[in-house]
């Protein structure tokens, strides 16, 4: 069986030169010259995007090499998917290219795009892609030998569990710089982009504060990620905010439904995510991130519903402190929260070793108060199959967090006065 997947690795790259061998003897001749076009857009974050096709043969892969102040740093195919090739006439729109400048180049002074096979240069759209705003090198401060010491400080999630608000309350602390946007997609999807394109997308706007918070709800779901944040920063504290799944549940499909992005009821939406469950279908394995990573965004679902087993909160946090030690995690339930905000930021501030005097002067808005007709769309027998089917994931969990959660037997009790669906 190796034998023939190695066959089958050796075709496949020797079909791809094939190809390209092919283009570049088309090419190289005065009348292949003008066959491909291009232009090179922006360079943004430390990524270098554009588009190019072969206009006489659209299909057949174009490659390119990118030179950054002189220095190679790659060669890529024109295969991404653009809306605007297509209306430029291509026939699918896979003409789209992006490289990411290397760490170790620091300021990016030039940048030239060459096609392969004919070494014609693909021009720039403009004499101005380059800004200082979006493309500096990653601050010395940042770095603690071969890791990094900021972001010193990790909000994971869960999603629908009340971190949009607590990401508003500690917004508001001049000692904290958050990330902006909330959802950094880096550790999740955007890896292998870089550490100084994390830095220009996200924290472009940090002014030297010591407290730099990156806050992403995917994080606590997702399996491979715990791993990555600990090699990127080992001594970083980690904040996780969770509530009852049961009605973590509801919330998630009614975020989804509400907005015509899901068309399976409550009923039908969970019975078929614990299909995907017990078929096996997790994340665990390699191709399955693989995929995920290259299928996600901020505003997609992503390739499966994930509405129980991201309320697997127990399996969640072992997978944390497998690598972290215990005192550097902060668990903060959502029942506290609504409560009583400040005195559950006044706890993560202390947690954080932040002074806590700035809490005096926040403002505490609950942030994404969902609509009470969400109550019109679950039935009994529904949020009683979820109650039973986390029974046991609960147990364990009040075991590791030291907190009593019996109360989550009965969903929606404790937040409905508060506007928390």
């Amino acid at each position: 069986m190796r034998n023939r997947y190695v066959v089958f690795r050796r075709l496949l790259a020797e079909s791809v030169f094939r190809n390209y061998f092919r283009a570049r003897r088309k090419l190289s001749s005065p009348a292949g010259k003008n066959r491909l076009i291009g232009n090179v857009d922006r360079v943004r974050y430390r990524i270098i995007t554009g588009w190019a096709y072969d206009t006489e043969e659209p299909d057949q892969p174009v490659f390119l090499r990118c030179q950054v102040n002189g220095v190679e740093i790659g060669i890529q195919i024109a295969d991404r998917y653009r809306t605007d090739v297509t209306a430029k006439g291509h026939p699918t729109g896979l003409g789209g290219f992006e490289f990411a400048v290397p760490d170790e180049i620091e300021a990016v002074e030039s940048i030239s795009i060459r096609f392969l096979e004919n070494g014609s240069e693909v021009p720039l759209r403009s004499e101005n892609l380059l800004t200082d705003k979006s493309n500096r090198a990653l601050p010395p401060e940042w770095r603690s030998g071969n890791r990094f010491r900021l972001p010193s400080v990790f909000l994971i999630g869960g999603s629908k569990c009340g971190t949009s608000s607590l990401y508003t309350y500690l917004e508001q602390h001049p000692a904290l710089c958050m990330s902006k946007p909330k959802e950094p997609m880096y550790f999740e999807a955007e890896f292998d982009r870089g550490t100084a394109y994390y830095f220009n997308r996200y924290f472009a706007h940090w002014k030297g504060q010591e407290f730099v918070v990156d806050a992403r709800v995917g994080h606590l779901y997702l399996p491979y990620i715990p791993k990555r944040l600990f090699e990127y920063n080992p001594d970083a504290r980690l904040l996780v905010l969770l509530r009852n799944p049961a009605e973590r549940a509801v919330s998630a499909w009614w975020h989804w439904y509400s907005r015509g992005l899901e068309t399976l009821s409550l009923r039908e939406a969970i019975a078929t995510d614990l299909e995907r469950i017990e078929a096996g279908y997790r994340l665990n394995r390699p191709k399955e991130q693989a995929l995920f990573e290259r299928t996600s965004s901020e505003s997609r679902r992503g390739m499966f519903r994930t509405y129980v087993d991201a309320g697997y909160f127990y399996e969640q946090l072992c997978r944390y402190l497998e690598v972290f030690p215990r005192k550097q995690v902060h668990v903060i339930l959502l029942d506290d929260l609504a409560r009583d905000p400040k005195a559950t930021v006044l706890e993560v501030l202390d947690f954080l070793g932040v002074d806590r005097g700035a809490a005096d002067h926040f403002l505490y808005p609950i942030i994404n108060r969902s609509d009470p007709d969400i109550r019109n769309h679950f039935d009994a027998a529904t949020l009683s199959t979820l109650v039973e089917h986390y029974r046991p994931h609960n147990e364990k969990l009040e075991q590791l967090i030291g907190r009593p959660l019996r109360h989550w037997d009965q969903p929606f009790n404790q937040l409905a006065g508060r506007g928390l669906f």
